[in-house]
């Protein structure tokens, strides 16, 4: 009778540890992805507005900057600028001088394009 109740409990134990390990493993799963998501969404943030405020000139001093920081801080295969003139003829800005900026970017956490207009 002993023996049959050893068994019974090493049963008990043996799928319960089995139970919680599955569930670790899909809890380590949800983690990773929700950190892939909130890296996702700072670079996409950063990028974006650190380019709007280069271009109101609060930013950085100067687009390649913008560039290489966040070639360098966001492991970015691509990121490149340019006037949107160049590419964009149906677009026209007012006189006051102001140029119509085009960034781009693509790395492990996204893509995106962004456009302003610096004066």
């Amino acid at each position: 009778m002993k023996l049959t109740l050893v068994i019974a409990e090493v049963f008990i134990i043996s799928l319960f540890s089995i139970i919680c390990l599955n569930g670790l493993g899909e809890l380590k799963k949800l983690s990773d992805q929700v950190e892939k998501t909130g890296k996702t969404y700072d670079s996409q943030r950063f990028i974006y507005e650190s380019f709007k405020k280069t271009c109101e000139g609060k930013g950085f001093s100067c687009f390649l900057d913008w560039q290489n920081y966040c070639r360098n801080n966001w492991k970015l295969d691509y990121i490149g600028f340019s006037e949107a003139e160049e590419f964009c003829n149906d677009f026209q800005l007012n006189s006051k001088g102001e140029v119509l900026m085009y960034g781009k970017w693509k790395g492990p956490y996204g893509e995106g394009e962004v456009y302003c207009i610096k004066k």
